[in-house]
């Protein structure tokens, strides 16, 4: 169940953003973890991003499918 934006007491809205947005799914050939956005070329087009997570998420892999959410919906972007 997602909770949409909206319904969120202002009070936590600034704490939701820096806790949950910057939040992706990383998925592999071998399983599924997650990572942390830590910056972006271009906030709006996303066209670069930077994100860490741990080595054993990845492991040797050049490639990975990154899943980022629009937490106003609950939905991958």
């Amino acid at each position: 169940m997602t909770t949409p934006r909206s319904s969120i007491p202002t009070s936590y809205l600034a704490l939701y953003e820096d806790i949950l947005m910057p939040v992706v799914k990383i998925v592999t050939p071998s399983g599924v973890g997650s990572g942390v956005i830590i910056g972006t070329t271009d906030k709006h087009r996303l066209t670069q991003i930077s994100i860490i997570t741990a080595a054993h998420v990845v492991g040797d892999l050049s490639e990975v499918v990154i899943h980022i959410y629009d937490y106003q919906y609950g939905q991958p972007v």
